[in-house]
């Protein structure tokens, strides 16, 4: 051991009881040791700077402004804490879901007539209008209407289902399995 640090150990040693006191009459339970630690800390790094005549001010100075900085951080902790607690619980998006909603919506769309899935195909993935769909699929404006209408409720409906979380009440617009056309 080096000449510094055996007098550091005695200064420790004699100063160290003194110290914890102080702290322990500002803070409670673990922050004692920590602050305690962090006092001696920043005295074995400015050990040039303590006046050894008369070291307790100076390790109470530092103690005080320790101990400010620990209640700071509590509070702010505290408040995180608070903050955190009135955030809303996120809930991360399975990808099990989007596949579910997939399958559904496959499912759907296999069961609709062939006309309905054309009137489908043409306004969703050709991007024509009802009018100029029902001219392709050779119905009616209304008729082509009705029937992505329907397609569209249909899809709806089955997300819908596949969504549903469990003890979700059904909603009235809960549809059998049957397909309408």
């Amino acid at each position: 051991m080096t000449p510094d640090e055996q007098t550091f150990t005695v200064f420790y040693r004699r100063y160290y009881g003194e110290v914890e006191r102080y702290v322990r009459r500002r803070l409670a339970g673990d922050a004692v040791r920590d602050t305690i630690a962090e006092v001696f800390l920043v005295a074995w790094r400015r050990f040039s700077e303590v006046p050894l005549e008369a070291p307790l001010p100076w390790l109470y100075t530092v103690a005080r402004h320790t101990v400010a900085n620990q209640t700071r951080g509590a509070r702010r902790a505290a408040s995180l804490r608070a903050r955190i607690e009135q955030q809303p619980e996120a809930r991360a998006d399975d990808p099990a879901d989007r596949v579910a909603g997939r399958l559904a919506l496959v499912e759907v769309f296999d069961a609709l007539p062939e006309i309905s899935r054309e009137i489908v195909r043409l306004v969703a993935w050709e991007g024509l209008t009802v009018a100029e769909a029902a001219s392709v699929a050779g119905c009616s404006v209304s008729a082509a209407t009705m029937r992505l209408h329907r397609a569209r409720q249909q899809a709806h409906e089955a997300l819908a289902r596949v969504t549903a979380q469990p003890g979700d009440a059904p909603s009235r617009n809960t549809p059998t399995t049957e397909v309408r056309s």
